[in-house]
């Protein structure tokens, strides 16, 4: 009979491990989604910048370059300058959500948050996998709802399963 407890509690152990291990896979791919689109962004962008850096050279070089040819030059370049810049500031948002939820999801501590955002950081990881499903998570706090309270329960309370959780949206 104790042996029977035993092996039951151990394999409710087991599973419970590899629930939280399919959590955290379904999490890990979610993020690196959202983080790939801004670092593909960017690096695209750079590439073409170094495709137009090496056209103007060639002109300088040969002696052709025209007067339109460094105002294509000038306006192309700064606006791949422009997306390289905000597709890294997306990927930095991004990141430092995920440490915030990682801190909150860790730590007691009391601390001034914006609900919006902590309500939007904990969604990002789940975008990839709600949109494949075809779910839409929309998030209707107004901006400018600041809390002064524990935002470890609210991150914590992410259900650990993520396909219970898509059930529970489309209901």
């Amino acid at each position: 009979m104790k042996e029977s407890l035993f092996d039951l509690e151990r394999t409710q152990a087991e599973l419970m491990q590899a629930e939280k291990l399919a959590s955290l896979d379904a999490m890990m791919a979610g993020i690196s989604h959202e983080l790939n689109t801004p670092i593909g962004n960017a690096l695209l962008s750079a590439t073409s910048m170094e495709k137009l850096f090496d056209g103007i050279v060639q002109s300088i070089q040969s002696g052709t370059i025209k007067r339109r040819q460094l105002e294509d030059f000038a306006t192309r370049g700064k606006e791949r300058a422009e997306l390289v810049a905000r597709s890294n500031k997306r990927a930095d948002d991004l990141i430092v959500g995920f440490q915030q939820v990682a801190i909150d999801q860790s730590s007691e501590q009391r601390r001034r948050f914006g609900l919006k955002e902590v309500v939007d950081d904990n969604l990002a990881p789940f975008q990839p996998m709600l949109r494949q499903r075809s779910v839409k998570a929309d998030n209707f706090i107004p901006p400018g709802i600041d809390c002064d309270s524990f935002p470890g329960p609210l991150t914590g309370a992410r259900e650990s399963d993520p396909e219970r959780a898509v059930a529970r949206l489309r209901r």
